[in-house]
């Protein structure tokens, strides 16, 4: 089973902690606002944190043109389709073109060696 109901806000298993490697990323397709979307969730610098993935230059998913979301030297998330760079610890867009404007942070948990997408705006597929 892929969600643990507690106190009404589904919590959707992503995957075992140790599985989600430093730079890596996973790919979970939920309803973000109850439309069909997807969540990376990744570790940068041994944190976890999750965005939509959805690019704040134009809405288009950020690994749409190849599964790769880290740039070359996993130093800066980057989107595939235009190029736009984001700081994988805030979100930020960090070029010229959308500077300033953030990803949509979604709430990760560990739990029990698992983590999980705890979010009210997320269900489960």
């Amino acid at each position: 089973m892929n969600t643990v109901s507690r106190k009404s806000i589904n919590w959707i298993f992503v995957c075992d902690t140790e599985l989600l490697l430093e730079g890596e990323c996973r790919r979970i397709n939920v309803f973000f606002r109850g439309i069909s979307d997807s969540v990376l969730v990744l570790r940068y610098r041994g944190q976890i944190k999750a965005y939509r993935n959805i690019c704040v230059h134009m809405p288009r998913e950020l690994d749409g043109e190849g599964e790769a979301i880290f740039d070359g030297g996993r130093g800066y998330l980057r989107c595939s389709m235009h190029g736009v760079v984001y700081s994988p610890e805030t979100g930020e867009s960090l070029s010229d073109i959308c500077r300033g404007k953030k990803l949509t942070t979604i709430r990760v948990v560990e739990s029990g060696q698992k983590l999980y997408i705890k979010d009210r705006r997320v269900t489960p597929i």
